[in-house]
């Protein structure tokens, strides 16, 4: 007979991936009822706090309306998405990772693989059910499931598909990896020294980039302590030689949508800026409001020993970021020809 309990550990690609399958087997009247489960789990940093849920079916019971459009047809038609952010998530969630998802489809399950992506957790689970009449007549003997029952002493599991679904896993959980290389090849040629295996949002990862004597840090905090609001963002850092803070950003954010930043004067910025500072962390720069136009940023802020501009998005514009890389290096020789060696 089939083990009740299987666990294997799969690789997909470089990612681990756990399958674990359960059957259990309940006496009933007329014979037996097999109840199986299958459970796919691959760890990943996932996209911050971002959650989606995918289940089969429903849209006609009104659960669609968090529903994330892919373009991939064979996913759309056939699954309801729910999330905890609608507009990152198609970004997360997009058509590479739906066809992945729609090839783990059974039209004829009574419950097809539905996925998680949760922080850390990329799950999908599947379930079936397969009933048998004992004795066997003659004229069932036959069949396909109970020539398996007779020789192994359980029908054949009730969940199919579950190779489509442990290479969906270990796909959907790759984007990480993926995305990391993205990265790398779009600051290769900008003097990229360092970077991490694996893209992600919070202090683990960063990408090193040197532009003369400065080291720029590229990052994509879902949380920064001078920004209220949480997401996707890109941000470029370096190291600052003057002490104080200063915070610069459109004047069209909303009061909660501008940093929080201990400032004491406002600085004199032209439209669309506006900008406080403590001491004299940005004197000797000139035309700031200008130059952040010129590379498109949205917000410029100084504390802790660094300077950072960044956007409120994943900026992949080549031409945007070696602009914004130019644009740093630039002030750190500034800042460092005016208050002695940089560090």
């Amino acid at each position: 007979m089939d083990e009740p309990v299987t666990e294997r550990l799969v690789d997909v690609d470089g990612v681990p991936v756990r399958v674990r399958t359960e059957r259990q087997r309940v006496a009933v009247t007329e014979g037996e009822q097999w109840n199986d489960g299958v459970n796919v789990v691959a760890s990943s940093p996932g996209c911050g706090e971002l959650t989606i849920d995918v289940v089969a079916g429903a849209r006609w019971m009104g659960f669609g309306k968090n529903r994330v459009v892919t373009g991939v047809a064979a996913f759309d038609d056939q699954y309801v998405v729910t999330t905890s952010d609608e507009r990152i998530a198609p970004w997360w969630f997009g058509p590479a990772e739906a066809k992945a998802m729609a090839a783990t489809y059974d039209p004829t399950a009574l419950m097809p693989f539905a996925l998680r992506l949760a922080p850390g957790l990329i799950q999908l689970v599947a379930g079936g059910v397969t009933e048998l009449a004992l004795p066997i007549s003659w004229q069932d003997r036959d069949s396909p499931r109970y020539q398996h029952y007779i020789a192994h002493g359980a029908p054949p599991m009730a969940v199919t598909h579950i190779d489509e679904a442990i290479r969906a896993a270990g796909f959907i959980a790759g984007r990480n990896l993926r995305l990391a290389a993205r990265w790398r090849d779009l600051l290769a040629p900008h003097g990229l020294v360092a970077a991490g295996p694996a893209w992600r949002t919070d202090d683990q990862y960063a990408l090193v980039v040197e532009r003369g004597r400065a080291k720029i840090i590229v990052d994509f905090p879902w949380r920064v302590a001078a920004l209220s609001t949480t997401g996707l963002r890109t941000r470029l850092a370096v190291r600052w030689p003057v002490d104080g803070a200063a915070g610069i950003w459109p004047r069209a954010w909303s009061r909660r949508q501008r940093p929080r930043i201990d400032g004491n004067r406002s600085l004199d910025l032209a439209a669309p800026w506006h900008g406080v500072a403590r001491g004299a962390v940005l004197d000797g720069l000139q035309d700031i409001g200008g130059a952040l136009a010129a590379v498109g940023v949205d917000w410029l802020l100084v504390g802790d020993g660094l300077l950072a501009i960044g956007w409120e998005r994943i900026e992949e514009d080549a031409a945007k970021l070696a602009g914004a890389l130019g644009l740093l290096a630039r002030w750190a020789e500034q800042a460092a020809a005016t208050s002695g060696p940089y560090r």
